[in-house]
């Protein structure tokens, strides 16, 4: 589990037990933490023994419980119940004890399994998160890649925002907001951007008249077409030719 999933799995156990936790590489260095404070490290002060032996006995436990004061305990388990070589977390410090005056949380020892089960339940969904943004991310970069490809081989054509969500099999409107969030064009300026582009070749390898031009990128008119190629390049068709 990358850093930036393994500190939002924390910060969320922290946040449903009240649990400070730690996380340790398998070469005892501290990765992160989520509401551990400065005042609690006193307690830990033995974490290095403890994660040695964890190490070794958690190969046949799931969790492993050190209590270095009187009801004040610390729970060490994996990051990954398949593989201890990722790492170990650090749960606590918690009390056993209802009538410890110290403010430490308190969670009775038959609460610590359903708890560690709820940390590996919050890592899961992190990475089912992930997962599915990355296949979401995928679906999109895929459609915008289908979009343009449609566009290219059709702009002849008087091709429309409906008939390529329909090609697509996509909502029109979410089509709109994914195109122009990638391509910072709306459907129609690409459209007609991919017109004029294919325009400049025939006005500079051929003599056709500016109507036939027109109509064989896709406009409608040429005065249609002479006013969108003004607005993209900032000359009139003839005057790019005249002055290439």
């Amino acid at each position: 589990m990358n850093a930036h999933y393994l500190q939002d799995t924390m910060e969320n156990f922290y946040l449903c037990s009240h649990l400070p936790i730690c996380a340790f590489n398998k070469n005892g260095d501290e990765l992160l933490t989520a509401g551990f404070l400065p005042n609690m490290a006193h307690l830990a002060i033995d974490t290095p023994i403890w994660l040695k032996e964890a190490q070794l006995t958690l190969q046949e436990q799931e969790h492993l419980t050190f209590t270095p004061k009187e009801s004040i305990h610390f729970t060490l388990c994996p990051i990954n119940p398949d593989d201890i070589e990722e790492g170990i977390y650090l749960i606590g410090p918690y009390t056993s004890s209802k009538h410890l005056m110290e403010d430490f949380p308190f969670k009775p020892a038959h609460c610590i399994p359903h708890l560690i089960t709820l940390l590996y339940t919050l890592a899961e969904a992190q990475l089912e998160t992930a997962s599915s943004s990355a296949a979401l991310h995928d679906d999109y970069s895929y459609h915008i890649i289908k979009a343009e490809e449609y566009i290219h081989t059709h702009f002849r054509e008087p091709i429309t925002l409906e008939a390529l969500a329909k090609y697509l099999n996509l909502n029109k409107s979410y089509l709109c907001t994914i195109f122009k969030k990638a391509t910072k064009d709306s459907f129609c300026n690409y459209t007609n951007k991919v017109r004029i582009e294919e325009s400049k070749k025939l006005l500079l390898n051929t003599n056709e008249p500016m109507i036939d031009i027109a109509l064989a990128v896709g406009f409608s008119s040429a005065s249609y077409f002479n006013t969108i190629f003004k607005k993209v390049e900032g000359k009139t068709p003839l005057e790019y030719r005249k002055n290439a």
